[in-house]
C-alpha cells in the first residue's frame, strides 16, 4: 500500500462518527481549477471524511479541473457570494484583493516544505481575517511540492534563462521571472498543454509533481529544481454556510480539516521522493542546485526582492515585519 493511500486510511480510522444524521442535508460544490491528477488529491479526500464524520449530512461534490467554468481567481467572488459554498484555491491569485495572498507566492523565501509550513503558521490570522472580510472562512491549506522549471534543456544560469519562454502562474512569478530576463507570461494551468502544443511556452514554473501527473516529459525532458517556493493550495467556504451548520457540524469540519491538514503536511515529502523517482522513469533529467551556476540563485533572489518589497509596502503597517518575525523564529527554532 503506497503512503497516500495509508494516510487516507489513517485518517479513515481516526474520524469517529459520532455526530447522528442531520434533519437538514448540506449539499456543496467544491470547485478547483486544478486537475485531480496535477496532485490535489485533498478536496477529495475531505469531501469523503467529512461526509462520514456528519453521516452524509454534509455532502460535497468536488468539481476538478476547472469543470464549472470557474478558474482560481473567480472562486473569489464565487465563494463570497454563494454560488459555490467552498472551494480549493491556489490564493495567490487573490493577491488583488488583499496583499496577504501575495505571500503564498513570494519567491525564495519559503523553500522547503518545513519552512512552507511555518510560513503559513506565522501569517494565518492574517489569512484568516482576509476571508472574514469576503464573508468566508479560511478552512485548512495543503501543501503544494517546491517549484521548480520544467523545461527541454538545463536552466543553470541567466543566459540559459533568457532562452526559454515560460509559463508562470500569478502575478508575483511573473514579475519576478521577467526581472531575471526570462520571457514569461501568467497561464492558468488547464492552457498549459495547448500552449506547449502550439509552442507559446517551451517551459512551466510549477512542482515536479503536477509535472509528472500530467505527463509534461511528453513535452520537455528537464526539471530545474531551483526551489523557487513551496506553496500552499486553501480550502475556504461561504460564512453563512459554515454559519448555518450546527455547533456539532461546526465543530466537526474544524476537526477534520485540522486531521487532514496534518496528514497532508506529513505526507508530502515522500510524495516529493516519489516524483523525482518517476521522472527518472520516464528519461526526465533533474537538474539539481548543485548543478547552477555561482550567483544564479542569488541573481533570483535579487530579481525578486521588487515583489516582497511591494508586498511590504502594501501591508497594514508593522504587519508584514510581526509576520516576518514569527516566521524567522520559528525557523530558529528549527535549526
Amino acid at each position: 500500500m503506497n503512503r497516500v493511500l495509508k494516510i487516507v486510511a489513517a485518517v479513515a480510522g481516526s474520524i469517529v462518527v459520532t455526530i447522528p444524521a442531520s434533519a437538514q442535508d448540506y449539499r456543496w460544490d467544491m470547485p478547483n481549477e486544478y486537475a485531480k491528477a496535477s496532485g490535489h488529491y485533498y478536496d477529495e479526500i475531505f469531501a469523503q471524511k467529512l461526509g462520514e464524520a456528519t453521516g452524509g449530512a454534509i455532502d460535497i461534490t468536488n468539481h476538478y479541473g476547472g469543470a464549472l467554468g470557474y478558474k482560481s481567481k473567480d472562486h473569489w467572488k464565487v465563494v463570497e457570494d454563494g454560488a459555490a459554498q467552498i472551494a480549493s484555491t491556489y490564493t495567490g491569485v487573490f493577491s488583488g484583493i488583499d496583499p496577504i495572498f501575495l505571500l503564498v507566492s513570494m519567491p525564495f523565501l519559503a523553500r522547503n516544505i518545513d519552512e512552507s509550513r511555518a510560513l503559513y503558521e506565522a501569517a494565518r490570522p492574517w489569512y484568516e481575517a482576509a476571508f472574514e472580510k469576503g464573508n468566508q472562512k479560511l478552512v485548512l491549506a495543503v501543501p503544494f511540492p517546491p517549484v521548480g522549471i520544467w523545461a527541454k534543456q538545463p536552466v543553470t544560469n541567466l543566459e540559459e534563462l533568457s532562452q526559454i519562454k515560460i509559463r508562470t502562474y500569478d502575478k508575483t512569478s511573473t514579475v519576478s521571472l521577467n526581472e531575471a530576463g526570462a520571457n514569461a507570461v501568467q497561464l492558468s494551468w488547464a492552457d498549459i498543454i495547448p500552449a506547449l502544443t502550439t509552442g507559446t511556452i517551451d517551459a512551466v514554473l510549477t512542482a515536479g509533481e503536477g509535472g509528472v501527473l500530467s505527463s509534461f516529459y511528453e513535452h520537455m525532458d528537464h526539471f530545474n529544481a531551483i526551489n523557487y517556493v513551496a506553496g500552499t493550495q486553501m480550502f475556504h467556504i461561504n460564512k453563512d454556510a459554515f454559519d448555518s451548520l450546527s455547533p456539532e457540524f461546526q465543530e466537526t469540519l474544524l476537526r477534520v480539516a485540522d486531521e487532514i491538514e496534518d496528514e497532508a503536511w506529513e505526507a508530502i515529502k515522500e510524495r516529493v521522493d516519489n516524483s523525482y523517482v518517476k521522472m527518472g522513469e520516464q528519461g526526465v533529467t533533474v537538474v539539481s542546485e548543485d548543478d547552477l551556476a555561482e550567483g544564479f540563485l542569488d541573481s533570483l533572489r535579487e530579481a525578486s526582492s521588487v515583489v516582497f518589497n511591494e508586498w511590504r509596502d502594501k501591508m497594514p503597517n508593522g504587519a508584514a515585519d510581526e509576520i516576518m518575525d514569527s516566521f524567522e523564529a520559528s525557523l530558529a527554532a528549527m535549526n
